[in-house]
């Protein structure tokens, strides 16, 4: 069980709502998505794990002593990202999808209300690294979490070009694309350009992750800016 009771939300300490945090959930990691087929003479069904991960539900109790529940409850609602603990360097994404009822609750239970958090199975930093070049090349250090990270690499074209980009081993090519600036994105698996324009068919090649590393990132464009989107569970 985590003791540091810091609950962070938005970027907000929730202390300054008037709400004090009374029971956070332990350090939980999630669980991976198994599916389950019946298949017609076979007694027992197919298990497939997926490599997916499932949504977490975290549940966070809280104590109410400032002048405005209304206000709590709507900051509470508005949740799109929280931490736990004292240095918030990691946080889940997150919303809140059942409705939550503070006031009332406030008059009946003692000024306790318990909010269900939905979150993102992996925690991302706060702060996220971005790593960039004028030179064609660059080193990403270490893996700053615990899973393979999806990179987001965002390409300056001067000219109508193919771009070759290796990713440590990885490899993959934009075939003959315009001028102009274009996002990798390889959480997403598409690749768009500055106007949101949708590329993807462009793309030849696998989406790349970044695993322990350092990694190399070369490419046959001069700028480049690699996001590795690190991630933990």
């Amino acid at each position: 069980m985590n003791h540091d009771m810091t609950v962070t939300i938005n970027g907000t300490n929730v202390t300054d709502w008037g709400l004090k945090p009374l029971q956070i959930p332990p350090v939980t990691r999630a669980a991976e998505r198994i599916e389950t087929h019946s298949i017609p003479g076979r007694p027992e069904p197919y298990i497939e794990r997926t490599g997916e991960l499932e949504m977490l539900r975290l549940p966070v109790e809280f104590f109410f002593w400032g002048n405005d529940p209304t206000e709590a409850v709507d900051h509470l609602m508005g949740a799109k990202t929280i931490a736990f603990g004292e240095n918030p360097a990691w946080l889940y994404d997150c919303a809140v999808v059942d409705r939550v009822e503070l006031p009332r609750q406030l008059i009946k239970e003692w000024n306790k209300v318990t909010v269900t958090f939905l979150c993102s199975p992996l925690q991302r930093r706060a702060t996220p690294a971005v790593y960039q070049t004028a030179n064609g090349s660059l080193t990403v250090p270490v893996n700053a979490g615990n899973v393979p990270a999806r990179p987001t690499i965002v390409l300056t074209v001067p000219s109508v070009m193919t771009v070759s980009v290796e990713v440590g081993a990885q490899e993959f090519e934009l075939f003959e694309i315009l001028p102009g600036t274009y996002t990798v994105d390889s959480e997403s698996r598409t690749v768009r350009n500055q106007l949101g324009g949708n590329y993807t068919n462009s793309f030849w090649g696998e989406f790349p992750e970044i695993h322990d590393g350092p990694t190399a990132v070369t490419a046959n464009v001069n700028v480049f800016t690699v996001r590795p989107n690190w991630r933990r569970r």
